[in-house]
């Protein structure tokens, strides 16, 4: 069960890395990408208190 969670989360770190370095990164039929307007638009909605 350590070993699992262990792989789960080097796959979840370089999902982040990767996509912190704006490439595409495909999850369950999403792409993931950091970009500028949906930095801005998950911070808008924190300033207007909804979450």
């Amino acid at each position: 069960m350590v070993e699992m969670i262990r792989v789960n989360l080097a796959a979840l770190i370089e999902q982040v890395v990767l996509t912190h370095d704006g490439q595409e990164v495909p999850v369950d039929g999403f792409r993931l990408r950091d970009q500028p307007d949906v930095i801005y638009a998950l911070t808008r909605k924190k300033e207007n208190g909804h979450e």
